[in-house]
């Protein structure tokens, strides 16, 4: 997801859920790859347009990776009218 050499958390996370989709991961997983607040990583990709479930059974904890965002096509991104077109 993002430019940088060193994965961040949420990079992290994405490519687990990814490997692992269609499956549940279970939040031991997660934790192992020392995310910090992995809720608020959850929500940052479910911002970027992913859909991730999450499930709860007793006391564990589970997530997966249902779909990755629609694709965007940045050259068709504002297609408003120009307010006055020239003669």
């Amino acid at each position: 997801m993002s430019g940088r050499s060193t994965p961040t958390q949420r990079d992290r996370l994405l490519r687990l859920l990814q490997k692992r989709a269609p499956a549940w991961v279970a939040l031991p997983e997660i934790l192992a790859l020392h995310i910090a607040q992995y809720n608020a990583r959850v929500f940052e990709l479910r911002r970027h347009g992913y859909v991730i479930e999450n499930k709860q059974e007793g006391e564990k904890s589970w997530f997966r990776l249902v779909a990755n965002p629609a694709p965007t096509f940045p050259q068709f991104s504002d297609l408003t009218p120009e307010r006055s077109y020239p003669d």
